[in-house]
């Protein structure tokens, strides 16, 4: 809601955080990419932001934020803020470790 805070802890230690306002979809946790070998988890960022701590399922795994314009992987023992602006942009922080904007206007590592 627009008054509460969320936070979820997936069962290998992952910590996702919901500020005030903000809509987050878990739309998939290591499905079976059809391209590669690897598995995909995904959370679909609708509004607001989140505040991640990333660890592994297991060496094949990609995580990522999707936002309307971009996709943020985050790295294995990375913290990261993803914020959706009101203006529609994607705002990546990062704390600690890695994250890749792998599309969107700007192409570029963090």
């Amino acid at each position: 809601s627009d008054s509460r805070r969320c936070e979820v802890q997936f069962d290998n230690g992952t910590i996702v955080r919901l500020d005030f306002a903000t809509e987050l979809k878990i739309e998939t946790i290591l499905a079976q990419s059809l391209s590669s070998a690897r598995k995909l988890s995904n959370l679909l960022l609708a509004r607001g932001q989140v505040y991640i701590m990333h660890k592994k399922y297991d060496s094949m795994e990609i995580f990522q934020v999707m936002t309307p314009h971009a996709a943020v992987k985050v790295n294995h023992n990375s913290v990261a803020l993803i914020k959706l602006t009101p203006e529609g942009e994607t705002d990546v922080q990062v704390e600690r470790g890695k994250a890749l904007l792998l599309f969107g206007p700007d192409q570029s590592q963090i």
